[in-house]
């Protein structure tokens, strides 16, 4: 009789732990849930800043317009000496990024060391491939190279660039842009369409991204049975769920996995830092040249440091995250994650919208980041192991 009692006692002892057990679970994935919800909205907020800084890079690339054919015959669409040995054809699309980026940063070199001193002369003949605008800025320029003022008013153009086809290029745009011109080469340019030779010869034409999961139950098959049942439930929760301290932070194979992705993705930004940094193609499978576009766009850096190199720091600090033991380590894992995916997915919408391109290696990086916001999420949710309630705790 006596020993009836004591074996109700005893389960009614496990089932007040195990109860307890399951509401301290509870409790502590509902606050690993608003914990998780918070980490969600800073990662937004920084994608948002990051996105809002990137775009504030258009206003990066208005430089001011320095006269650098100043001295320099220019007749219609020719910059330099008529009598110049040599003649450099310049196509290029008063919208393109990679014509402006030729121009600003290479064009006044080469007008300095060969065309001013009489070896070169150059012709701009404009192209109008990338959309609508282009075609009315070829109108224009086809007007300023009747006045020999193309190749001003086709600089003023490059040092304002806007977003290609986002509507930029209106007439107030390029009627400020022709003042400019006429500003720096002490000519006013004259308002009238221009005739049908300076259409033709200044254009090219048209070119073509846990929880306690068994709850102890009742036995009244005797101590032995009991015990074993009590070993089976701990070493299935310790395989589910092991204590969250440091690389093993939540379950072993998610996070087994979560490193992984890191490494990888420290080779794939390793690589493309290492490519912007020699200076160098990177290797672009099936030779679609997208990877080139997409690293010499203006895309490719932000604040001046190669997206490249801010990735790989990401990468690393998400495996230093893994080393951070407790919900520090795994808030900070999602937090990272969900900022490189959220600004890899704007990287990759620029790809295909903007640039018109695509890098090979960019998007295997932002698949990469996704996956990892994913994971480090699903880890965050999961949170520790609850603690250790078993039939020999309660009995104590």
């Amino acid at each position: 009789m006596a020993s009836r009692e004591e074996q109700k006692r005893k389960l009614r002892e496990q089932r007040e732990a195990a109860e307890k057990a399951a509401a301290h679970t509870a409790e502590l994935r509902k606050r690993t849930a608003y914990l998780a919800a918070g980490v969600g909205l800073i990662a937004l907020i920084v994608v948002v800043s990051l996105v809002l800084v990137s775009q504030s890079g258009d206003d990066d690339k208005k430089v001011e317009t320095t006269d650098v054919f100043a001295g320099i015959p220019q007749k219609d669409i020719t910059l330099g000496d008529p009598d110049a040995p040599v003649t450099v054809i310049e196509f290029a699309d008063l919208q393109c990024p990679f014509c402006r980026d030729f121009a600003v940063h290479d064009l006044p070199g080469i007008v300095k060391k060969y065309v001013k001193p009489g070896d070169v002369k150059m012709e701009l003949r404009l192209l109008a491939f990338i959309g609508p605008d282009s075609s009315t800025g070829r109108e224009v320029a086809a007007g300023a190279a009747e006045q020999s003022l193309i190749w001003p008013f086709a600089e003023n153009v490059y040092n304002n660039q806007g977003t290609e086809n986002s509507g930029y290029m209106t007439t107030d745009f390029l009627r400020e842009q022709a003042e400019a011109a006429s500003t720096l080469s002490g000519r006013s340019m004259r308002p009238g369409r221009p005739s049908r030779r300076s259409t033709r010869r200044a254009t090219a034409g048209p070119e073509a991204g846990g929880l306690l999961d068994a709850v102890l139950r009742g036995d009244t098959r005797g101590r032995r049975d009991e015990g074993r049942r009590r070993r089976r439930v701990e070493r299935r929760d310790r395989r589910r769920d092991l204590p969250s301290q440091g690389l093993m932070g939540g379950p072993r194979g998610l996070t087994l996995a979560i490193a992984s992705l890191i490494l990888i993705g420290i080779a794939v930004a390793g690589y493309l830092t290492y490519v912007h940094y020699a200076d160098i193609d990177p290797v672009c499978a099936g030779g679609s040249g997208g990877c080139h576009t997409v690293q010499a766009s203006d895309y490719a850096e932000l604040v001046g440091i190669p997206v490249a190199t801010i990735g790989l720091g990401g990468y690393i600090a998400l495996a230093i995250s893994l080393l951070i033991p407790g919900e520090l380590g795994r808030a900070a894992g999602m937090a990272l994650a969900l900022i490189g995916a959220g600004f890899s997915l704007y990287l990759t919408y620029l790809e295909l919208f903007v640039i018109n391109a695509i890098c090979q290696w960019c998007v295997a990086s932002a698949v990469i980041m996704v996956l990892l916001a994913i994971l480090t999420t699903l880890r965050m949710l999961r949170g520790p192991a609850p603690p250790e309630q078993t039939a020999d705790t309660a009995g104590a």
